[in-house]
């Protein structure tokens, strides 16, 4: 038999054997791949902090104090030392303007809501239930409706008061166990920022090393095909991540002074949810503006009409964002047709949730120009022009 045809045989079989182990051992699998994640989470977390800062600190390195290949060791010691710390200094002072201004009145916002909401639900529960009784006198009197009908009006009824009481007793707590929950991480914080700082400083030579091991096991032909996936993808990520938080931070100053203009209540937390939740593409501002609105509306119940008022502001600010302000910050910079951002954002969030909604488009992006360049090469070596 041929040695060639014997060791596909043998890596089938071996494939084959593996993939029935995990099968049925799956349970095991899955917590083993849930504790090794678990533990990588402070690494994976300052290789994306590291990823973050890459952009302050190429330019203070490289813009700010001009480092050349020219310059000495020592001074380029210097210079990258001088731009990391710089780096972090930017981002320090920017979360001690955002925890100074922003937080106090984020934490007054959630108490005053948190305070405000049960007593709103219980008045506009209180006022249906006049408002049924009322129909309930008065239908019997005007036309002759069917018993059923209003036991049905009935059964809705109680199903969206099961519904916001649920709301009032599982998801509010859950959302201020999970801000508790924040403050637990402190160590993975620390060591996240530990390890940014390693990734930053040291990104050429882990790099370096890096392309020596690739060169060093695998095919030359292969090792630069696996560099140019991977520097499309550095593309790819930094200018949907740039351009997403640019667009998303000037959305929320923009709704935040407006809010303000017309004297809305919540404007600092209704800002911070809008301009959070704009990160994600498309779906995004609907996430932002249903919540949004639930809080403007709950501050005072017997005006609906603000509520409505302020879902017009938001859709005339959105409006100027999409035509205005997008094209200019982010541009068309992930190369993806709106169709295939859709479909990234679904897979995403099936699959690792919220942060899969915001990797998956850039992610998408690269597979998409893989494709598309794949295809008009075949094209090209076929001599085939489409029509």
């Amino acid at each position: 038999m041929d040695i060639k045809k014997i060791k596909e045989s043998v890596v089938i079989v071996t494939y084959a054997i593996i993939l029935y182990l995990v099968l049925t051992n799956l349970e095991l699998v899955q917590g083993t791949f849930s504790t090794v994640i678990a533990l990588l989470t402070p690494i994976t977390s300052g290789f994306v902090v590291a990823y973050i800062l890459k952009g302050p600190y190429n330019f203070f390195r490289d813009d700010f104090f001009k480092l050349s290949i020219n310059d000495k060791p020592i001074i380029k010691n210097i210079k990258s030392g001088s731009a990391l710390i710089l780096a972090y200094a930017l981002v320090i002072f920017i979360l001690s303007i955002l925890t100074i201004l922003v937080v106090p009145q984020l934490w007054e916002s959630i108490q005053k809501l948190a305070t405000t909401v049960p007593h709103q639900v219980e008045i506009i529960l209180a006022k249906t239930e006049v408002f049924i009784l009322n129909i309930e006198k008065l239908l019997p009197k005007t036309m002759d409706v069917d018993e059923n009908v209003i036991n049905e009006l009935e059964k809705i009824w109680m199903d969206i008061v099961n519904f916001l009481t649920n709301i009032l007793t599982t998801v509010i707590p859950a959302i201020l166990n999970g801000i508790a929950g924040i403050t637990s991480s402190i160590t993975n914080m620390i060591f996240a920022f530990i390890f940014s700082i390693y990734f930053l400083s040291g990104k050429e030579k882990l790099c370096f090393q890096l392309r020596k091991i690739l060169y060093a096991f695998l095919p030359t032909p292969v090792v630069e095909r696996v560099l140019y996936i991977a520097e499309i993808t550095n593309y790819s990520f930094t200018k949907f991540i740039n351009g997403q938080v640019a667009e998303a931070f000037i959305l929320g100053i923009l709704c935040f002074v407006g809010m303000l203009i017309f004297q809305m209540p919540y404007a600092v937390l209704v800002s911070v949810i809008i301009g959070t939740t704009n990160i994600i593409p498309i779906f995004g501002p609907i996430f932002g503006t249903i919540p949004a609105t639930f809080i403007v509306l709950m501050d005072n119940p017997q005006e609906p009409m603000i509520a409505l008022w302020f879902v017009i502001f938001i859709l005339v600010v959105q409006r100027i964002d999409g035509d205005i302000i997008y094209p200019r910050v982010v541009g068309d910079s992930i190369g993806l047709p709106g169709v295939f951002v859709m479909l990234a954002i679904i897979v995403g969030s099936g699959l690792f949730g919220l942060p899969g909604m915001i990797i998956g488009v850039p992610l998408s992006a690269v597979i998409y120009r893989l494709i598309r360049e794949g295809t008009y090469k075949r094209l090209v070596e076929k001599k085939i022009t489409p029509q």
